[in-house]
C-alpha cells in the first residue's frame, strides 16, 4: 500500500467511527510502515467487513491486519469441528508395538493434527471423551491462536524474527535460566515459610 492508499484508508476509519485516530504525519508515517505490503483493496476490505460486524471503536492496523488475514485465508475448523474429525480418525487407530496407524490421519487441517501431536496419540485414544473433549478443544484454540498470530505478521518481519533468533539462541537459554531461578527462590521461601 502507497502512502496516499494508507492516507485514503485512514479517512475512510475516520469517516466510519468518532473515535478514529487523526490523520497526522506521524500516524501516517506509521500506519503506512505497518501495512505497507498490504494490498490497499484487501486493507479496504477489512475495513468495509469490521464495519458490518459492528466493531464499536476504530480498528488498530493489528486489527485490520487480522480482519484481512480472515479475508484471504481458508478458515480453520473450529475446535468442535477439530475435537470431531480426531474422534472419526482415532475410532480407527491400530496400535504396533512401534509405531500407530490411524485412516485419515494424513488428511486432517494440518493445525488439527499438530493439536493431537501436542496431546498425544496414544493418551487421546485412551482418554474419556467427557476429559480429552475439552482439553483438546484448549489446546485446539492455542495452536490456532499461535498460528493467526504468526500469520498475521508481515512476512519481511518473520524473516527478521528468524534471523534473530538465528543470531541470538543464548537469549532464550538465558531467559529460561532466569524463570528456573524465580522458580527454585520461590521453592526455597515456601520451604523457609513451613521449617518455621
Amino acid at each position: 500500500m502507497t502512502k496516499q492508499e494508507t492516507k485514503d484508508l485512514l479517512m475512510l476509519i475516520a469517516q466510519s467511527w468518532n473515535n478514529a485516530p487523526e490523520v497526522d504525519i506521524s500516524t501516517l508515517s506509521i500506519w503506512a510502515e505497518m501495512l505497507k505490503e498490504m494490498p490497499f483493496i484487501v486493507a479496504k476490505m477489512a475495513v468495509k467487513k469490521l464495519l458490518l460486524v459492528g466493531k464499536p471503536f476504530s480498528p488498530s492496523s493489528a486489527e485490520i491486519r487480522h480482519a484481512a488475514l480472515e479475508i484471504v485465508q481458508e478458515c480453520f475448523p473450529i475446535p468442535a469441528e477439530a475435537y470431531g474429525m480426531v474422534s472419526k480418525v482415532i475410532r480407527t487407530i491400530f496400535f504396533f508395538d512401534d509405531h500407530w496407524e490411524a485412516e485419515g490421519y494424513e488428511d486432517l487441517h494440518p493445525l488439527v493434527r499438530r493439536t493431537l501431536e501436542l496431546f498425544g496419540v496414544y493418551e487421546f485414544a485412551m482418554a474419556e471423551p467427557a476429559h480429552a473433549r475439552p482439553q483438546f478443544m484448549r489446546m485446539y484454540e492455542q495452536v490456532v491462536k499461535r498460528a493467526e498470530e504468526e500469520a498475521a505478521l508481515p512476512p519481511g518481519f518473520r524473516k527478521e524474527i528468524e534471523a534473530l533468533r538465528a543470531n541470538y539462541p543464548a537469549l532464550a537459554d538465558l531467559e529460561k535460566a532466569k524463570q528456573a531461578r524465580e522458580m527454585i527462590e520461590s521453592l526455597a521461601d515456601k520451604k523457609r515459610m513451613f521449617d518455621r
